[in-house]
C-alpha cells in the first residue's frame, strides 16, 4: 500500500498534536486537497503506524525539525531515498559492512545498462596554506582508471571531477602488479611510468630491460641482460650476466658482459670484457685491457692492450699500444697513423705467407740487398765484381753491371741482411753523363758509377741495363729518371 501525505485519510487537525517541546512530534508539509500548503505536527508513533501499514513513499521532501534530542535513528529495513539526502555535520561515520557500494540504484545491486557519464569514489574537502580545496580517490569515467587527486580544480556536485585536477602522491609500504602484460614498445606493459624512476637499492630486470637512456653516477649496474635505446652511462661498473644491447656505452671503470656487447654507437670504457662477441657501430674506445671472444666494429681506439680470438673493424682501428689477436683479423683496410713510419712485422717476427690480389707501393723498383766494397750513395751505377758482392766499373758498357743503387725501393729482398738495396726491375734515379734522349739504351761509362747513352755507340745485349725516361741535352754529371730493364 503506497501513500502519498496528502492523501492520508484518517489524519485531521484534531489528531496532529500542537508541537509542544514536551512531546517528540514531526512537523509534516502537507498538500491538501485544495492546493493549499499546511504544516501540521505529528508523533513518530503516529507516523510509525502508517509506515508499518504500507509504504511512505515521498514525491517532495521530508522537512524535520526536532525540538528534543534524538540518540539515534535506527532503520532495519532498506532506506530509499529518491531525493537528495542531506547531512550537517558528522565526525565519525562507521558501519559493519564489509563492503560499501557506490553508485547503485536498486537495493538489489542491479549492474548498470547506460553510462551515466559519472566519476565514482571519494572527494575529501581540505584547507591547506591558506586555500581551500578537495582531494579525491575515484574511478575515472573516460579512462577506467583508479586516479588520485591532490588538488581539483572545482567542488561542483557534477560527478565528474574537473579536468583540472592536478594528480597527487601516494606513499605505500610494498606495491604488486599482478598483471603479466609484456613490454614491447613504450606505453604497453604492466607498469608504465610517465617520469623518472629513482631506485635507492638495486634494480632486477629477469626479463629483457629496453630503455632510452641509464646513468648512473656511482656504484655498478647489475643486469642478466639489457636492451637500451639510446646510451648507458654508468660511473661505476656496468655487470651483465647476458646481452647488452645499446646506442652507445661510457662507462668509467669497466664492464663485463656475460655473452654478446651490440652497439650502434660509440663504446667508451675503462677496461671491457666480453664473453663472446662485441659488434660495434662506430667506434669502440678502451683505455685499459680488453678481452673478448670476437669482436665487429666501425672503429676500435684503444690506448692498452686488446686481446681477441677473432677481430673484425668495419673501418678503421686505433690501438696505443699492443694489438693481440689469437684467431682471424678482418678489417677493410689496416692504415698507418703517420706515413713512412711503422713497419708489418720485424726482424725476429716475420709472416710465413702473404696472400693478396695485387700490391702497391708508394715507390717503383725492386730491390736486393748486395754486400758492396765501399759505400755507394742512390743512383749509382754498379757491377757485380770487387773484393765483395758489388763495386763500381770504369769500362764502357761492362756486361757485368749488376743495377743501380736503389733511393726507396717498393720491395726490398734480403731485406735484414747486410748491404746495400741494388734496383734490378723498376723506376728509379739514375747517375748519368753526357746528353741523352728519351729511349736511349743506358750502359756503364769511364766515369765509376755513372752511365752513359748507348746511341752514340755500337754495344748491345747483356751490357744495356736500363732506357732513359727524359730527354736531357747536358753533358755535366747528374741524375735522370729511367726504368730499369
Amino acid at each position: 500500500m503506497s501513500v502519498q501525505i496528502s492523501q492520508l485519510p484518517n489524519i485531521t487537525s484534531t489528531q496532529l498534536t500542537s508541537g509542544t517541546t514536551t512531546s517528540l512530534s514531526v512537523p509534516l508539509i502537507a498538500s491538501v486537497a485544495s492546493g493549499n500548503v499546511t504544516t501540521y505536527q505529528t508523533s513518530f508513533s503516529n507516523v510509525k503506524t502508517y509506515i508499518q501499514t504500507g509504504n511512505l513513499n515521498l514525491t517532495g521532501a521530508i522537512s524535520a525539525n526536532l525540538t528534543s534530542t534524538v540518540a539515534n535513528l535506527t532503520v532495519t529495513g532498506n532506506l530509499n531515498v529518491i531525493g537528495t539526502t542531506t547531512s550537517t555535520s558528522s565526525q565519525n561515520l562507521s558501519s559493519n559492512s564489509s563492503i560499501i557500494d557506490l553508485h547503485t540504484f536498486s537495493s538489489n545491486l542491479d549492474p548498470w545498462t547506460s553510462d551515466d557519464g559519472r566519476d565514482i569514489g571519494f572527494r575529501f574537502y581540505y584547507y591547506k596554506n591558506g586555500v581551500a580545496s578537495t582531494a579525491a580517490l575515484y574511478r575515472q569515467n573516460n579512462t577506467g582508471y583508479l586516479v588520485f587527486a591532490g588538488a581539483l580544480a572545482g567542488n561542483a556536485n557534477t560527478g565528474v571531477i574537473s579536468g583540472g585536477a592536478t594528480l597527487g602522491s601516494m606513499q605505500v609500504g610494498q606495491m604488486f602488479v599482478s598483471n603479466a602484460t609484456a613490454t614491447t614498445a613504450n606505453g604497453t606493459g604492466a607498469l608504465q611510468v610517465g617520469g623518472g624512476i629513482s631506485a635507492g637499492g638495486n634494480l632486477w630486470v629477469v626479463g629483457n630491460a629496453t630503455v632510452g637512456n641509464i646513468s648512473a653516477s656511482s656504484g655498478s649496474g647489475t643486469f642478466s641482460s639489457a636492451n637500451f635505446l639510446n646510451n648507458v652511462t654508468v660511473g661505476g661498473t656496468l655487470i651483465a650476466t647476458g646481452k647488452i644491447t645499446s646506442a652507445s656505452h661510457d662507462v668509467n671503470t669497466f664492464v663485463t658482459v656475460g655473452t654478446t656487447l651490440v652497439t650502434s654507437g660509440n663504446t667508451t670504457v675503462n677496461g671491457l670484457t666480453v664473453n663472446n662477441s662485441v659488434t660495434i657501430g662506430s667506434t669502440l674506445g678502451v683505455t685499459g685491457n680488453f678481452i673478448s671472444g670476437s669482436i665487429a666494429a666501425a672503429a676500435i681506439n684503444s690506448n692498452a692492450n686488446v686481446t681477441a680470438s677473432a677481430l673484425t673493424v668495419n673501418n678503421s682501428a686505433t690501438i696505443g699500444s699492443s694489438l693481440f689477436v689469437n684467431g682471424t683479423t678482418l678489417a677493410q683496410s689496416i692504415i698507418p697513423i703517420t706515413a713512412n713510419t711503422y713497419t708489418i712485422g720485424n726482424s725476429t717476427n716475420w709472416f710465413t705467407t702473404v696472400y693478396a690480389t695485387a700490391m702497391q707501393s708508394q715507390y717503383a723498383d725492386l730491390a736486393e740487398k748486395y754486400i758492396s766494397d765501399s759505400q755507394y750513395s742512390p743512383g749509382t751505377v754498379v757491377i757485380f765484381g770487387g773484393s765483395q758482392e758489388i763495386t763500381t766499373t770504369t769500362i764502357l758498357a761492362d756486361t757485368r753491371v749488376a743495377g743501380v743503387i736503389s733511393t726507396d725501393p717498393a720491395y726490398l729482398m734480403n731485406g735484414e741482411s747486410t748491404g746495400l738495396p741494388v734496383a734490378l726491375r723498376g723506376k728509379v734515379p739514375v747517375n748519368v753523363i753526357g746528353q741523352v734522349s728519351k729511349g736511349d739504351p743506358l750502359v756503364t761509362s769511364t766515369e765509376p758509377g755513372y752511365a752513359v747513352s748507348a746511341a752514340f755507340t755500337d754495344v748491345k745485349g747483356h751490357s744495356i741495363f736500363a732506357k732513359s725516361l727524359v730527354d736531357d741535352r747536358g753533358h755535366e754529371k747528374r741524375q735522370i729518371m729511367a726504368v730499369i730493364l
